[in-house]
């Protein structure tokens, strides 16, 4: 009995001990921030801020959204390894991406043994392509900034408030915001890697607000080396009037007194609004392809909390920054981003014809004719029974083997990369497609190097490739320092396709550029240089600039320097502004004289490849080339085609900006490949900003409609609408707002000029409106023809940075008019 009672104390002591081992769900606390307040964009990363408590026993766990329990809401299996020693308390990031119908996100605490500690569900919401996402970072109790009226007509704004804790450590976590705003708190307190997401971020486009006042220091602590002013001291000033002038806001002058911050311009500063005694109230720089503003004072305080002109102030620092180019916003096409990976130029997936004929006429021969002579020679045809079979087994057995052996062992990468880099930051940002082919079925990890972002690539129902679709419906995306795959099984002669993302130090190829006008012809005329200090060779090396392309003849290697010249035609429609771009919107359903309109292309491919393309994309080529070259060149169309997202296909979004663009053989994200061996093939598109010096003419000069950007502030319109092919139904109301290029801002305009084309045989007035900021009213222009109609004394309808307010309606016109486009140019002097 005594040894009876030993075990069994034995065994409930064991099993206490294991119970105890595991915390009880009550131990464990866990709370979620997903998104932006819930607001997501299909397929772009989006950050889960997650805090974890335990209570009780330290516990290995991981940190988890999956499909199954998220109503399919995410593609793969997002997961974060988490330890929680006893009394912990830990915040983390999980990065996921989500699909646009997801409704709810659940995000699971799972102990390692699979025990479910903790599960949080959060409401999410998937954004249209054009609304705005602003993100407002404040400590202010009074805070009363709004910024959900910067958005495009027919379409939303959405303002999420965060704290510093929810700024994440990786840069493509913040792809899906337009705007950030720090505003009375303390960003000394940022770490390292969040002051590196957020220079990150802004290089790639991003929109950087910061204001000053009464908290300036603290406020700037952290973020001194981003801003066009560095703050230093504050003054007392009488009024805020010189905003309120800006804007055209007149009803109210801020007359009230408050405290602006003072310091020193930065190099690159540029002042938009000056006080009394000169003291700069908004100054903007530009870094890499975003925008820096710095308001000197605080919007939480008086005379700007509650002032009507808020809402005007920041839609107008929104919509005269610099446009983006179509190439800015990473993959749009992913159809066509995974058709690029699939193919492998020199790779043929079959055997080679002359073996498998020998093979089969060897098998012919010897189970026929052969067999016979044989079996006749000894007179024992009825042998045949065994003899055929028997050789048919053995060349079963010689095919699985010759087959398998054919195959190889290794692996296949098939890599595809676009790097973007700038002239005033040391980084570059990367985008990769990855496709692994295997030669046989097998379960493979696959992983990225540190600071990457890493999944599969989001597919579609209209991929039907016989090489997609192999992998199983879940990959399961582990996250430490790395992004990992894990596990995932691949078919043989199948690809699976990943896309990473990640920003590295820039290879050193530059240029600079300067714009001036020629005197002659009054054309600007772009001349430069590029060079190259890297180890790389830019194949097939192209100049981008607004409108226009100039291939070089040689590729640039390691060590050259070559110059260019290129005259600009002054022609052409203006770009959208950052707002007004979106996805697959703006294509013309109708052949217009834009040669564009005739090709699915967009521009930026087209003088990039600067090959024909026929009507699927194939290149159309003079010469004869090999196989493997004509490979090549469609899986660089198809790559292309999926990053290049051109409203219209013309709208290029180069601005006054000049670009580098070439090819390289040479991948620039780590890999780490489990399950076998591999080798790679690469092509890398790099497309590299030069630095651009703008000489100002003297005398009178002409902004030409090309320089401007556009954004729809009001619409009836049920379509999407763009200056470009405007088909109106009755009661239908379009109003465009035009801004000049930051460059481009003339001291005094002396002429407005309205360029309208409608494309018809007989010419008739078309009425247009113009925004009189003076009076805050609409005149009508009734002597407005098709072509050019000029605007004499234009000061009354010139708004901040000469930006102008056109309205045009169809009931005013008549009928179901159709404009093909319309714009404006500027006359007058710097």
């Amino acid at each position: 009995m005594l040894k009876r009672l030993v075990v069994l104390l034995l065994v409930a002591a064991t099993v206490t001990g294991i119970v105890r081992a595991q915390p009880s769900t009550s131990e464990i606390t866990l709370s979620v921030q997903v998104g932006f307040d819930g607001s997501f964009r299909e397929n772009v990363w989006l950050p889960v801020y997650a805090r974890v408590s335990n209570s009780g026993d330290s516990v290995d766990a991981r940190l988890m959204v999956r499909p199954e329990t998220s109503n399919n809401a995410v593609g793969d299996t997002f997961e974060l390894p988490i330890n929680l020693p006893s009394g912990s308390q830990k915040s983390v990031f999980l990065y996921i991406t989500a699909r646009n119908y997801a409704s709810e996100i659940r995000v699971e605490l799972i102990a390692n043994d699979g025990t479910i500690l903790a599960v949080e569900p959060a409401q999410v919401r998937s954004l249209q392509a054009r609304d705005q996402l602003h993100v407002v970072i404040t400590q202010s109790s009074t805070s009363s900034i709004d910024l959900s009226s910067i958005h495009d007509a027919g379409y939303n704004g959405f303002q999420t408030n965060w704290r510093i804790n929810n700024i994440p450590d990786r840069g493509a976590a913040l792809d899906a915001v337009d705007t950030i705003l720090f505003s009375d708190v303390d960003t000394g307190t940022l770490t390292s890697s969040q002051i590196q997401t957020i220079t990150d971020w802004i290089v790639q486009g991003g929109h950087l607000l910061v204001t000053g006042g009464t908290e300036w220091q603290p406020t700037a602590a952290g973020l001194t080396e981003l801003l066009p002013l560095r703050p230093d001291n504050s003054v007392t000033i009488d009024n805020l009037t010189p905003i309120a002038n800006w804007i055209r806001y007149e009803r109210d002058q801020l007359g009230q007194k408050t405290v602006v911050a003072t310091g020193q311009l930065s190099p690159d500063g540029r002042v938009l609004v000056n006080g009394e005694n000169n003291i700069p109230l908004v100054v903007r720089r530009t870094l890499g392809a975003g925008t820096v503003d710095y308001i000197a004072v605080t919007p939480s305080a008086l005379p700007l909390r509650g002032w009507g002109g808020l809402a005007e102030l920041w839609l107008t620092l929104a919509t005269t920054s610099n446009p983006q180019p179509g190439w800015s916003y990473g993959f749009s096409d992913w159809d066509r981003a995974s058709n690029a990976v699939n193919i492998l130029p020199g790779v043929n997936l079959l055997p080679d014809i002359v073996p498998l004929c020998v093979f089969l006429g060897l098998y012919i021969g010897l189970i026929g004719p052969l067999n016979y002579f044989v079996l006749n020679r000894i007179n024992r045809r009825e042998f045949a029974w065994i003899t055929i079979p028997l050789l048919i087994v053995a060349f079963s057995i010689l095919s699985w083997v010759f087959g398998f052996n054919l195959r190889g062992s290794e692996v296949t990468l098939s890599r595809l990369t676009f790097l973007q880099s700038w002239p005033d930051t040391e980084r570059a940002s990367v985008r990769e497609v990855i496709g692994l082919l295997s030669p046989r079925r097998a379960q493979y990890s696959l992983a990225v190097g540190e600071n990457s972002l890493f999944a599969p690539v989001p597919s579609s129902d209209t991929q039907n490739s016989f090489l997609n679709g192999n992998v199983q419906s879940s990959i399961q995306i582990e996250q430490v320092d790395s992004f990992r795959a894990t596990n995932f099984p691949v078919d043989a002669s199948f690809i699976a396709a990943f896309n990473a993302e990640t920003v590295i130090t820039k290879p050193d190829i530059s240029g600079e550029a300067t714009i001036f006008t020629d005197i002659i012809s009054g054309l600007q005329v772009v001349r430069g240089s590029v060079r190259n200090n890297s180890v790389l060779t830019l194949n097939d090396p192209v100049i981008l600039v607004r409108g226009q392309a100039l291939r070089f003849a040689e590729p640039l290697s390691p060590g050259d320097i070559l110059p260019f010249e290129i005259t600009l035609a002054g022609e052409g429609p203006p770009s959208p502004a950052p707002l007004a771009y979106a996805e697959g919107t703006f294509r013309s359903i109708y052949q217009r004289s834009y040669s564009s309109f005739l090709y699915d292309d967009s521009q930026s491919v087209r003088d990039i490849m600067g090959t024909p393309l026929d009507n699927r994309g194939n290149p159309i080529l003079r010469t004869s080339v090999d196989n493997a070259t004509l490979q090549e060149l469609t899986r660089r169309h198809s790559f292309l085609s999926s990053l290049m997202n051109e409203p219209y296909g013309i709208l290029t979004g180069r601005g006054n900006q000049v670009y580098l663009a070439g090819w390289s053989d040479k991948a620039l994200l780590d890999l780490t490949l489990d399950g076998g061996t591999w080798k790679s093939l690469d092509t890398t598109l790099h497309i590299i900003q030069l630095a651009v010096k703008t000489e100002l003419p003297k005398g009178e000069t002409v902004i030409t409609a090309d320089q401007f950007t556009w954004f729809v502030q009001d619409r009836t319109s049920l379509n999407d609408i763009g200056p470009l092919d405007m088909i109106f139904n009755p009661e239908d109301l379009v109003e465009f707002r035009f801004t000049p290029l930051s460059n481009a801002v003339l001291k005094s305009v002396d002429e407005l000029s309205i360029l309208i084309d409608r494309q018809q045989i007989q010419r008739r007035s078309i009425p247009v409106d113009l925004w009189n900021w003076s009076d805050e009213r609409w005149e009508t222009l009734d002597n407005a023809k098709e072509g050019i109609t000029s605007v004499t004394q234009p000061k009354r309808f010139l708004g901040p940075e000469n930006s102008v307010r056109l309205r045009l309606t169809a009931e005013s016109i008549g009928g179901y008019p159709r404009i093909q486009d319309v714009s404006i140019e500027q006359k007058g002097t710097f």
